[in-house]
Parts: C-alpha cells; sequence; structure tokens
C-alpha cells in the first residue's frame, strides 16, 4: 500500500517433474541478479555498486478508502511505516550498460495490522550496441506488493505480483531515419483467491518508423498489439467464461523539441478492442497520451498531461475501462539543497462488465488527487522529505468501486552508500 501512496513521486497446480514456467523465470531473474552481486564481483564493483536505505511514515485518515459519508463507519485512520533496503547496480561493459537493483520492503500498520507485508522489487535490464547502428534493451523485473486499498473492498490482504520481460531492438538505417520494434510479457497474480479472476497475463507486441529531425524532433508511427487473457475464469451457473482481448493500434508517435525549454510527447492515434468471446464489448476509438514539459527558468519546471486510454480494471464484476484524464506537476528548486513539488490529477473511468455479469447502470467512475511536497537534501546521497496528500472519488456502484475521501500526511527519508 505505501507504494501505492507515493505513485506519480508514475502499466496484477497440478503435478509436473519439471519447474513451473513462472517459478523459472523468476529464478533465472533471482540467478542473474545473484551472480552479479557474488563476492568475485562486487570487489570489482566499488563504484557501481551501492546499498541503500529509505523509511516512510505515513498517516491516512481513511486508509481502506471506505465511504465515510454512511452513518456510523468506523474509523478507517492507521499510521502505517516502511523500511527499505536493497542494492543498485550500474555497470558498464564495454559499449553496454548493465543496471539492476533489489530491493526489500517491510509494511506495518498499527491498527489494520493484518495487512502488514514484506514487498519484493527486483529487475535487471543490459542496454546494448551492435556497431554504429544497432541497439536495444533486454531485461525482466519482479514485483510483490499490497493490491491497492483504492481497487479492492476486501478486509484481508491481498498481494499481488508483476512479472515483466521485454526486448526490444533499434536499427538507425539513415541518420534521419530509424526503425524499431520489441516485445513485452506482462503477467500479474493475486494472493487471494476470490481476486484470481483479475490474473492476467498481457503480451504487447510493437514496430516503429520514425523522421529523425535535425533539432532533435522526432516524428514517427507506430503499430502496437496487445493480447490480455484471464487464466483463472469467471463461472457461473451457465458455465465458464473467457475474458481475454485482443488490442490493435495505429498510433502517431511524436517528440517536439519546441525550444530549450519546451518540449511535446504525443503518442495516439486509433485503437480497436475485441473480445474473442463476447463481441458485444467490442469497442474502438482515439486512444492517446499528450506530454507537455515546460521549464522558463532554471529552477522551475511544469509537465501537463492528458490521456483517453483503454486498459483494464481489478475487480470481480469488470474487467475494462475506458480512462480520461489530465494532471499537472510542477518542481521548484529553492535552493541547491531543497525543492518543492505539488501535482494535480483528475481522471475519470468508464468500465465494461465481465462475460457473464448483468449490470445495468452506474458505471462510471472519477478521482481527484492533489499533493504537496518538500524534499531537503542535507548531504550527498542523503534525502528528506515529507508530503500532504488528498484524495477524492465518486464510485461507481455497479463497477463495484467505493466513494471516499481521503487525506495525509508522511515523512520520508533515505541515503546511498
Amino acid at each position: 500500500m505505501l507504494s501505492y501512496l507515493q505513485k506519480d513521486i508514475n502499466n496484477r497446480g497440478g503435478k509436473s517433474p519439471s519447474p513451473q514456467p513462472g517459478r523459472a523465470r523468476k529464478a533465472t531473474l533471482a540467478l542473474l541478479i545473484g551472480s552479479m552481486f557474488s563476492l568475485p564481483a562486487m570487489a570489482e564493483l566499488n563504484d557501481t555498486l551501492h546499498p541503500f536505505l529509505s523509511t516512510m511514515i505515513t498517516h491516512d485518515d481513511n486508509l481502506l478508502r471506505r465511504d465515510d459519508s454512511v452513518p456510523g463507519q468506523p474509523d478507517f485512520s492507521d499510521t502505517s511505516k516502511q523500511v527499505v533496503g536493497g542494492l543498485l547496480l550500474e555497470r558498464p561493459i564495454g559499449r553496454q550498460l548493465l543496471t539492476a537493483s533489489a530491493k526489500f520492503s517491510r509494511v506495518t500498520f498499527d491498527r489494520f495490522q493484518q495487512f502488514d507485508y514484506n514487498g519484493k522489487d527486483l529487475d535487471a535490464a543490459l542496454k546494448w550496441e551492435l556497431g554504429n547502428h544497432v541497439s536495444g534493451n533486454v531485461g525482466a523485473s519482479y514485483e510483490e506488493t499490497l493490491t491497492p486499498f483504492a481497487e479492492s473492498l476486501n478486509d484481508l490482504r491481498d498481494l499481488r505480483i508483476r512479472r515483466r520481460e521485454f526486448a526490444n531492438v533499434n536499427w538507425r538505417f539513415h541518420p534521419s531515419w530509424q526503425v524499431h520494434g520489441g516485445v513485452n510479457d506482462n503477467k500479474y497474480t493475486y494472493d487471494l483467491v476470490q481476486e484470481q479472476v483479475n490474473n492476467l497475463t498481457v503480451k504487447t507486441d510493437e514496430f516503429g518508423v520514425d523522421y529523425l529531425a535535425a533539432t532533435g524532433s522526432r516524428v514517427g508511427l507506430l503499430l502496437r498489439q496487445l493480447k490480455g487473457s484471464y487464466p483463472e475464469q469467471l463461472t457461473a451457473s451457465s458455465g465458464a467464461f473467457d475474458n481475454g482481448y485482443e488490442q490493435n493500434e495505429i498510433n502517431a508517435n511524436i517528440y517536439w523539441a519546441l525550444s530549450g525549454t519546451t518540449q511535446v510527447i504525443f503518442v495516439g492515434g486509433w485503437v480497436q478492442r475485441k473480445h474473442p468471446h463476447d463481441a458485444v464489448r467490442d469497442d474502438s476509438g482515439p486512444n492517446g497520451r499528450l506530454i507537455v514539459n515546460w521549464a522558463p527558468l532554471g529552477k522551475t519546471h511544469f509537465t501537463a498531461a492528458a490521456w483517453r486510454q483503454f486498459g483494464t480494471a481489478e475487480s470481480n464484476l469488470v474487467n475494462s475501462s475506458l480512462t480520461k484524464g489530465e494532471s499537472a506537476t510542477a518542481t521548484w528548486d529553492a535552493t541547491a539543497k531543497i525543492s518543492v513539488d505539488a501535482l494535480l490529477k483528475h481522471e475519470s473511468r468508464r468500465f465494461d462488465p465481465l462475460n457473464g455479469v448483468t449490470i445495468l447502470s452506474d458505471l462510471n467512475d472519477s478521482t481527484n488527487t492533489a499533493s504537496l511536497g518538500v524534499t531537503y537534501n542535507p548531504a550527498a546521497r542523503i534525502q528528506l522529505g515529507a508530503s500532504l496528500f488528498r484524495e477524492t472519488r465518486n464510485g461507481s456502484p455497479g463497477a463495484g468501486t467505493a466513494s471516499y475521501r481521503a487525506k495525509g500526511i508522511s515523512f520520508n527519508a533515505s541515503g546511498q552508500f
């Protein structure tokens, strides 16, 4: 949950003589990271391997994100404590660059102790080059954390595991032209049996071509296909339902260096989302994200964003949503050691029900978020911070998302050695 509160400071067996695929991937990632952190390697990595430690205390007046306007509701406030320790690696190998991190956390709650948990976050990636014109990235990650309370009405702890594997390649075949492609596999699994209907595997393939201007700007075409599958199918009296989908996109891919202080990033176009086993829920339309970065003064930075995107939703009533939103962030470097940041965000969602679930109305919700924080760096690699946050939602009874108001304060400290 703590990782959720910090978000945007920011995409859920049968016996066999052979290892299961998920365990094999996890073992491979662990072996890769373990080999890099072995004692002989550490002797050679004095300047590239860095331990770190951080801690945070957060008070939230509505931790479980419940509707506090209902008369007689109990007190849902709580104070949580998080301690994170781990290692960071950045190791050049010739023209290649190897990066990795291993983070382990312990999160405890003063009142709702049933949600105490141990988190894990492991990742490794290799940025490679072949000659002067071909480059790419390959990597994997494993993350285990608490499912956000805003997306769950359970009073039981529900851990979510995300496994990711990716690879991409870029070929600059002309000073002004490049082609690129990549694959990205994400797998989400949930601890609670009643939430395992949301177990999801998403496989993404993409291919693009770009024109590169001498000014540093870029304009291109990006084709993308996503295939989502739910291994734990929803069951009803009439049988099991397959809520898998296929999404095809054709996008403009633009980076416009408007000036030395302003950059515009846009990836968007037309998307078609199909449900092979429930064509009634098929949808299509514009889809994309626009980001504008503006730094009018050396110490002040602004970012504005707007988006309209099809996505998945974590629920045992709905499994897809059309999300629209906008956000604005600002950062002010008040001094060489002090910075202040602020965030405003609005997001609305329109849900589609799971196959086999009959819902007639109330399939929309909207969320407003605001935060204000200050960071102080008393010395190199040491950071202290404090932040205030507020979040409100008008929920969707039909989709099973609650209406709530929440606000809180957090204090954090971190050090890298």
